[in-house]
């Protein structure tokens, strides 16, 4: 009879380490799923923003160049609008004219 109950035991312990293993690989696998997903994320927006650092400046044809310069009334209109800036009414040219 002894034998049985040991036998019964030992069948006893292996099935509930074999669950163990289960639930732990059930926790286990999503947390590593959620964890590398969340560093793809972080990696593709440092790749996204770095290049933007070193873009080079866009360039304007001459013929269009005229159609961002302000004259006139649309100049002054934007002067009482805006303002002084501690550079004056307006940024520098962020574009160059060849």
């Amino acid at each position: 009879m002894s034998l049985l109950i040991n036998k019964q035991t030992a069948t006893n312990w292996r099935t509930s380490r074999r669950e163990k293993r289960i639930i732990s690989l059930r926790i286990i696998i999503p947390f590593i799923i959620s964890i590398n997903i969340f560093i793809k994320q972080i990696r593709a927006q440092h790749e996204l923003f770095n290049s933007q650092n070193f873009a080079p400046k866009p360039t304007i044809a001459p013929d269009l160049a005229k159609y961002f310069e302000l004259d006139g009334h649309a100049r002054e209109l934007v002067d009482t609008l805006i303002a002084p800036r501690p550079g004056g009414y307006f940024p520098e040219k962020t574009y160059e004219v060849f």
